[in-house]
């Protein structure tokens, strides 16, 4: 057993287990049953050993936390964007959950150095075959393009990802939702052109009414939008 996987180990929780099982339904990796503020005190713990990292990486998983720890890991590798870029992008077939996917996501904060070309990120990721590959591009627009950096472009590239994967939906009617809060006259207009399916348009527009963000008098035009 390597040292990583040890310690995972060390720190599972049976119980908790069960809880994740319920949380991440959608993975096939097995579960030890770590918490997730466990798994990023060790990804930060660990950040300054390249050597072990690089071995822990370069062995096959068998747990989902061990995947997940994986994903925590990349950005401290390099601090070189083309570097973290090729480590993502062979990462991400490994990813099979909405978890591991938005974590992984949230954590490359080297993806704001270069908006160009990581939304040429985003068009690789759009253009895979991998529902949680799309999902993962989708993420990196909600974390990086939603304020000054947001383009209609983007929501016309959403348009063209058709597929009856829950997964990627949700995180397109997220994305649509904070784009709600954030630039409320720029969603507006497909909101009320209706040109997503019926279930991201109608999560999206739930998930805005149910925000804390949005003003009451936004939330009743939203409501009188939903097909």
């Amino acid at each position: 057993m390597n040292e990583i996987l040890k310690i995972l180990k060390e720190k599972s929780e049976p119980t908790y287990a069960e809880f994740t099982k319920k949380l991440v339904p959608d993975t096939e990796y097995k579960i030890l049953g770590v918490r997730v503020p466990v798994i990023k005190n060790i990804a930060k713990k660990l950040k300054d050993d390249k050597d072990l990292i690089n071995s822990f990486l370069s062995v096959k998983h068998e747990y989902y936390e061990e995947y997940f720890l994986h994903a925590l890991l990349i950005p401290y590798l390099s601090k070189y964007y083309s570097e973290i870029i090729d480590l993502a992008k062979d990462f991400l077939p490994f990813i099979d959950n909405w978890a591991i996917c938005d974590s992984f996501a949230a954590s490359l904060k080297i993806l704001k150095k270069n908006p160009e070309k990581t939304y040429e990120f985003v068009k690789f990721c759009f253009a895979s075959d991998r529902p949680y590959t799309i999902r993962f591009g989708v993420d990196i627009l909600i974390f990086n393009f939603t304020d000054k950096l947001y383009c209609e472009d983007h929501v016309k590239k959403l348009l063209k990802i058709k597929t009856d994967n829950y997964y990627v939906n949700m995180a397109i009617a997220w994305y649509l939702s904070v784009l709600a809060v954030k630039r409320f006259d720029d969603i507006l207009p497909y909101f009320k052109a209706k040109v997503f399916s019926k279930f991201i348009h109608n999560k999206a527009i739930s998930k805005s009414i149910d925000s804390l963000r949005i003003d009451e008098n936004k939330k009743s035009l939203l409501k009188t939008l939903k097909i």
